[in-house]
């Protein structure tokens, strides 16, 4: 057992829990501690991590069978069944229970007029996401499976992102509806390593090195990029999305633009971001918030461990018009793969290190992973899955999620009290003509790309500068003359 895990034991002590119900105890991951930190902030406040799961299912389901299943999957897995709390010294710590009780409701909702039942699903859905999670109580996770009709079912899984990244829940509903349909048999799935592993791995990397390698990478940063206006306050409401589905045509071009650049579909969406937010801002050194896997090769299993491994780190861009875009996006893939064995240091000790109390208000993610295909998968023909939605968000004022596929997907999450939709609207317009613009010729230079359209640009060149006006040609004398023929009584002066 590493022995920074093994100092942990000593916590054990003095808890207000009984020893018995305790099977770890563990520290926080670097965006756990960010998560939990954002958690308890405002507690009044609507918490944007929280993810939804809804999977819509067909056919003749069993709910005593899929709810032994989740409680199968709790017993399984550690991850599932932990709680946070503040230790005497003010750090957080994880622990793991040995035994939870899973929240599971089950709503019929037959006996409702199917004019008004999809109605009412909409509104147990959105009370559901609203709903918050207390964090020092676990199991941070509930289920609920809805009945619309004899053979129609909504089964929502939701949880706090704390616990797990996307990847996690791909895996976790595979397994759970292999155990559905398998009656309960687990022998056919494989060993999983627990979360502890990842945690271990991280408090052996080297934190010097990857100090010096982040204090590089952000010397000389002028300050934070913003585009909010203000400050995001606390708001009752949760993040709202504008998508934009891009064409078949523009997207085989943005791909095939990429591998000509010998660049990832990634670091062409991140260059693009990063142009954006220079014309809207007026910076030529930006920097905003990537989510990166953080699943390291060299720890064995990773690829099944289930848990939050992911991480938030910065991206910096240095833009020179006179450069061209193909080679700034060379520059930026090379400089992000120095730092890729360096992606677990956590955003808050980078802040420090900046001296900046921000460093961006605006992130990019790529959604990639396939819930819906996972559940297909295991489900076989008991049990048909129509569709599968996931709903989650960040506390930033603006995400941008790019969800890969036939025809890429652009998300923009946005908070109602930093952005309008109107506003946000033409922000997403403006991303797409920048991709348009890059993928027309990567040898433009990066000065010549123009986030607006033909329209845009004439009400400001033109609109908003219509000051022009009929003066008359009378001069000084005859203008007073007319005043006063017109008003003879009024004061003059």
């Amino acid at each position: 057992m590493n022995s920074s895990l093994t100092s942990w034991k000593t916590e054990l002590e003095g808890l207000a829990v009984k020893r018995s119900k305790i099977e770890d105890l563990l520290p926080l991951s670097p965006l756990q501690e960010g998560i939990f930190f954002h958690s308890h902030y405002d507690e009044s406040a609507a918490d944007s991590y929280i993810v939804q799961v809804v999977a819509s299912l067909r056919g003749n389901l069993d709910s005593g069978s899929l709810h032994s299943a989740v409680k199968s999957l709790l017993a399984r897995h550690s991850s599932l069944r932990l709680r946070f709390r503040y230790r005497k010294s003010g750090k957080p710590i994880q622990m793991v229970m040995r035994d939870v009780e899973l929240p599971w409701r089950e709503v019929d909702l037959r006996g409702h007029a199917a004019t008004g039942r999809e109605m009412e699903l909409d509104r147990l859905i959105a009370d559901d996401r609203r709903q918050r999670f207390d964090l020092s109580q676990a199991p941070l996770l509930r289920c609920t499976l809805v009945r619309v009709a004899d053979e129609d079912y909504r089964f929502v899984w939701s949880s706090h992102h704390i616990l797990l990244d996307g990847w996690s829940n791909a895996l976790l509903f595979r397994e759970l509806f292999t155990i559905y349909g398998q009656l309960g048999d687990e022998s056919t799935l494989q060993f999983v390593p627990p979360y502890r592993d990842y945690l271990a791995w991280i408090a052996g990397q080297d934190s010097e090195a990857a100090v010096t390698a982040w204090k590089e990478a952000l010397a000389n940063l002028d300050g934070p990029t913003r585009l909010a206006s203000a400050e995001s306050g606390g708001t009752d409401v949760l993040p709202e999305r504008v998508s934009n589905r891009l064409s078949r045509e523009l997207t085989d071009s943005l791909v095939g633009a990429a591998r000509d650049s010998g660049v990832t579909l990634n670091t062409l969406i991140q260059f693009s971001w990063a142009t954006l937010l220079a014309r809207m801002t007026g910076r030529t050194d930006i920097v905003f918030g990537a989510t990166v896997a953080g699943r390291p090769p060299e720890i064995p299993g990773i690829e099944t461990m289930v848990g939050l491994f992911i991480n938030t780190i910065p991206i910096r861009v240095r833009l020179d018009g006179a450069t061209s875009v193909r080679d700034t996006l060379v520059q930026l893939q090379d400089e992000q793969a120095r730092l890729m064995q360096h992606h677990h240091l956590g955003l808050a000790h980078l802040q420090r290190m900046t001296g900046l109390d921000e460093l961006f208000d605006t992130v990019v993610a790529f959604e990639n992973y396939p819930v819906e295909s996972a559940s297909s998968t295991a489900l076989g023909g008991t049990v048909d899955v129509d569709d599968v939605s996931v709903r989650d968000s960040t506390h930033y004022p603006l995400s941008l999620i790019v969800v890969p596929g036939e025809r890429l997907e652009l998300r923009l999450d946005f908070r109602v009290d930093s952005f309008d939709r109107a506003a946000v609207e033409v922000f997403a317009a403006r991303l797409v003509r920048v991709l348009e613009t890059v993928v027309a010729d990567p040898r433009a230079l990066v000065g010549d790309i123009d986030v607006l359209d033909p329209a845009e640009r004439h009400q400001l060149l033109v609109g908003w500068n219509g000051t022009a006006r009929v003066v008359s040609e009378a001069v000084l004398p005859q203008l007073f003359e007319e005043q006063a023929a017109t008003t003879p009584d009024a004061v003059a002066v």
